[in-house]
């Protein structure tokens, strides 16, 4: 599959606190809600220590079902990408697993997504 930043993709965001804010589309604009009883299906753990935060977050296979048709098989491939952001002044970074060749901080771009595979 060839992808273009037109591409339908799911974004996830969590922030410290575990609050989850979730839409699907194809492309950065339009991008509709994922409905709260599919969201409720999720499973959130976040923590937060002295000096930094951590968030474990499963997805049900049942929740991709619903949203993209997607069957969750061992050998399926798909796109991904994960990112921490801050846009506080006083402390603003951010980071992505796999590179985003872009001139500004971008991270709806399909085309920078990075191939995984499922096990």
């Amino acid at each position: 599959e060839t992808l273009t930043n037109d591409s339908m993709y799911i974004n996830f965001e969590i922030n410290s606190n575990g609050a989850l804010f979730a839409k699907y589309g194809k492309g950065r604009k339009n991008r509709q809600f994922i409905a709260e009883d599919v969201v409720s299906e999720t499973e959130i753990q976040a923590d937060i220590k002295e000096d930094y935060w951590t968030v474990e977050f499963v997805i049900p296979e049942s929740f991709l079902k619903k949203i993209c048709d997607l069957a969750i098989k061992s050998g399926k491939i798909f796109y991904c990408n994960f990112y921490k952001i801050s846009e506080d002044p006083e402390i603003e970074h951010y980071g992505a697993y796999a590179p985003i060749g872009s001139e500004t901080p971008n991270f709806h771009l399909p085309v920078f997504f990075a191939e995984a595979i499922v096990e």
